[in-house]
């Protein structure tokens, strides 16, 4: 599924007035874009120990990416967190790349 979704999507990182939001655009254009949102980290929470991160993820809407990967793959409730930690691990990861 992740290759699929590396495959077919392209994640991109924009500004919004809270934060940043991580944009999964559809390679061809024929489903609506799946968002993650992110809000700077309160001050102190970047310095503990646990939580080293500049931002927080605080909302997503994933739903048009669900329902593209249930056209392809056989999915169900119990497959829903893998592909929500997917798109969370990518997300992250390129949030904080920047």
């Amino acid at each position: 599924m992740e290759l699929y979704i590396r495959e077919n999507y392209t994640p991109t990182i924009i500004e919004s007035r809270l934060g940043l939001c991580c944009l999964f655009k559809h390679n061809e254009g024929t489903n609506e874009d799946c968002v993650v949102y992110f809000e700077s980290a309160k001050r102190g929470w970047n310095k503990k120990p646990i939580m080293n991160r500049q931002y927080v993820m605080v909302d997503a809407d994933t739903s048009s990416l669900l329902e593209d990967l249930s056209k392809h793959f056989d999915l169900n409730e119990e497959n829903y967190n893998v592909v929500r930690e997917i798109i969370t691990n990518i997300s992250v990861n390129l949030i904080e790349g920047n």
